[in-house]
């Protein structure tokens, strides 16, 4: 009887039986590791989440009817008189002092330059010093001469608004006159139905 030699498997089989088991082993302990992660509660926590301190700013509405002082010991003022003392006077309107002015050189007689400056919340405009007169007199330009608000009431002189008189009137013509305007640098009576520019106050 004649014996036969057995044949060996060639290498590449063990290193390949080899691979496989690794391949296996690395397998089995990925798979463990997410079944552990898998069984352990997540750890959720919420978000410390604070609102906003929204709060409503403290907003208040000037109170535009009170009266308020104007300062002088006059008593109160109402607020057209505040605006117009801060220097806001309507478009073409000049600021002095707390009043507002407007020059007119449309030629009217003193009735009606008076109805004018009535129509447009005013009157024809008194001067109460010579400073105020100086100021006004800048007012007419090349004009010469040109209407205010005084007139003779009874022998005395009066200003439309009513408020003191208090200043001198030259004579123009010879015998008295009725209304005054500025003429040059100072103040005179003239007939009231003459027209000329003339000057609004408010």
């Amino acid at each position: 009887m004649v014996d036969v030699p057995c044949k060996k498997p060639p290498k590449f089989i063990f290193h390949l039986i080899l691979i496989i088991g690794l391949i296996f082993i690395i397998g089995l302990i990925f798979i463990i590791g997410l079944l552990f992660m898998a069984s352990a509660p997540p750890n959720l926590t919420t978000p410390n989440l604070t609102t906003p301190n929204l709060t409503t700013p403290n907003l208040t509405t000037p109170n535009l009817t009170t009266p308020m002082s104007n300062g002088d010991g006059a008593g109160p003022v109402n607020m057209a008189d505040r605006l117009l003392s801060a220097g806001i006077c309507p478009q073409t309107w000049h600021e002095h002092g707390n009043r507002c002015f407007l020059y007119v050189g449309d030629d009217k007689n003193w009735t009606d330059a008076e109805a004018y400056c009535v129509a447009r919340g005013g009157h024809l405009a008194s001067v109460h010093n010579q400073t105020m007169l100086d100021v006004f007199a800048g007012y007419k330009g090349y004009i010469k001469w040109f209407w205010v608000g005084g007139y003779k009431e009874n022998g005395e002189w009066k200003w439309m608004d009513g408020s003191n008189f208090g200043m001198t009137v030259e004579s123009s013509m010879g015998s008295p006159q009725n209304c005054v305007e500025i003429f040059s640098d100072g103040l005179r009576d003239y007939d009231c139905d003459f027209n000329q520019p003339f000057l609004c106050e408010k």
